[in-house]
Protein backbone atom coordinates (compact mmCIF):
# COMPACT_ATOMS: atom_id res chain seq x y z
CA UNK A 1 0.00 0.00 0.00
CA UNK A 2 1.15 3.56 -0.63
CA UNK A 3 -0.29 6.77 0.80
CA UNK A 4 0.69 10.41 0.36
CA UNK A 5 -0.61 13.25 2.48
CA UNK A 6 -0.95 16.85 1.33
CA UNK A 7 1.71 18.74 3.28
CA UNK A 8 5.30 17.44 3.21
CA UNK A 9 6.31 19.47 6.28
CA UNK A 10 3.59 17.98 8.50
CA UNK A 11 3.80 14.73 10.42
CA UNK A 12 0.73 12.49 10.31
CA UNK A 13 -0.10 9.65 12.68
CA UNK A 14 -2.43 7.01 11.26
CA UNK A 15 -3.57 3.43 11.51
CA UNK A 16 -4.30 1.00 8.69
CA UNK A 17 -7.04 -1.55 9.29
CA UNK A 18 -8.45 -4.38 7.20
CA UNK A 19 -11.76 -6.22 7.13
CA UNK A 20 -13.46 -8.98 5.19
CA UNK A 21 -17.03 -7.83 6.00
CA UNK A 22 -16.85 -4.02 6.60
CA UNK A 23 -18.03 -4.61 10.17
CA UNK A 24 -15.08 -6.00 12.12
CA UNK A 25 -11.71 -4.33 11.41
CA UNK A 26 -8.25 -5.45 12.47
CA UNK A 27 -5.43 -2.96 12.92
CA UNK A 28 -2.55 -4.06 10.69
CA UNK A 29 -0.20 -1.14 11.25
CA UNK A 30 0.02 2.01 13.38
CA UNK A 31 2.34 4.51 11.72
CA UNK A 32 3.51 8.07 11.40
CA UNK A 33 5.04 9.82 8.43
CA UNK A 34 5.32 13.04 6.49
CA UNK A 35 3.64 14.19 3.31
CA UNK A 36 6.11 12.15 1.27
CA UNK A 37 4.84 8.88 -0.18
CA UNK A 38 4.65 6.27 2.58
CA UNK A 39 5.10 2.63 1.50
CA UNK A 40 3.32 0.23 3.86
CA UNK A 41 3.75 -3.53 3.80
CA UNK A 42 1.11 -5.82 5.24
CA UNK A 43 1.97 -9.07 6.98
CA UNK A 44 2.13 -11.90 4.39
CA UNK A 45 -0.98 -13.70 5.69
CA UNK A 46 -3.35 -10.70 5.39
CA UNK A 47 -6.31 -11.09 3.07
CA UNK A 48 -9.03 -8.44 3.07
CA UNK A 49 -11.84 -6.93 1.08
CA UNK A 50 -11.83 -3.53 2.83
CA UNK A 51 -9.01 -1.25 3.95
CA UNK A 52 -9.53 1.72 6.27
CA UNK A 53 -7.02 4.47 7.08
CA UNK A 54 -7.71 6.45 10.24
CA UNK A 55 -5.78 9.67 10.82
CA UNK A 56 -4.93 9.90 14.53
CA UNK A 57 -2.65 12.96 14.77
CA UNK A 58 -1.51 15.89 12.64
CA UNK A 59 1.22 18.28 13.75
CA UNK A 60 0.49 22.01 13.55
CA UNK A 61 -2.88 21.56 11.81
CA UNK A 62 -6.38 20.46 12.73
CA UNK A 63 -7.00 18.49 9.53
CA UNK A 64 -5.35 16.03 7.17
CA UNK A 65 -5.73 15.58 3.45
CA UNK A 66 -4.80 12.40 1.57
CA UNK A 67 -3.58 13.20 -1.93
CA UNK A 68 -2.84 9.70 -3.20
CA UNK A 69 -3.71 6.20 -2.06
CA UNK A 70 -2.81 2.98 -3.85
CA UNK A 71 -3.42 -0.59 -2.82
CA UNK A 72 -2.59 -3.88 -4.48
CA UNK A 73 -2.10 -7.50 -3.67
CA UNK A 74 -4.15 -8.17 -0.55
Amino acid sequence: MAIRFELPAQTYGYSVETSNDDALYTVQRTLSGTGAIQQIDFPPDVSARYVRVTITTVTNKNWACVWDFALSGI
